[in-house]
């Protein structure tokens, strides 16, 4: 499902993939509202999504919740 994994910025609150095609930002975790170190967890986070992901999608075959979540997510 995706590409190349995700990475963190060295300012830790945005995501971006870098591919042949340019770099592509795929989430800014920066907020008036939440601390600097809330945003960079969500950022890191965010970052390791593309490897959760497939760890679930391998472990959902025996999961009736793991699979929802599998379906969800390749829903998007």
């Amino acid at each position: 499902m995706f590409k190349q994994w995700w990475v963190g910025s060295p300012e830790k609150n945005t995501v971006w993939e870098y591919s042949s095609i340019g770099d592509v930002m795929i989430a800014d975790c920066t907020s008036k509202v939440l601390t600097i170190q809330a945003q960079r967890e969500n950022a890191r986070l965010i970052a390791n999504a593309p490897q959760m992901y497939e760890i679930i999608k391998t472990l959902a075959k025996d999961n009736p919740d793991a699979m929802d979540i599998v379906k969800q997510v390749e829903g998007i």
